[in-house]
């Protein structure tokens, strides 16, 4: 299964941390806010894993989602008119 995080949080670093000896489960993608002032926009990785702006909708089974109300909006709710289920921390 291909997983997509949304944030980049604490919560987020356990999710990652928990998942990494689950070899049916690969996480492809970290999307982070596109809000101006967060802290290491720029980074192309986050922890080894690709930072994108947007979901790659063609590269996820899953959304999991740990970050702000704002994400939600943002990053979510598209994916979700994308017809990609969501678990939501």
């Amino acid at each position: 299964m291909r997983l997509s995080l949304i944030g980049t949080g604490a919560i987020a670093t356990q999710v990652l941390g928990q998942l990494a000896s689950h070899t049916d489960v690969r996480i492809e993608s970290v999307v982070r806010s596109t809000r101006a002032h967060q802290a290491g926009e720029k980074a192309e990785t986050w922890n080894g894993v690709p930072v994108f702006r947007a979901v790659p909708y063609e590269a996820t089974d899953l959304v999991v989602e740990m970050a702000s109300d704002t994400a939600v909006t943002q990053h979510v709710v598209p994916a979700l008119r994308h017809g990609i289920p969501l678990l939501s921390g």
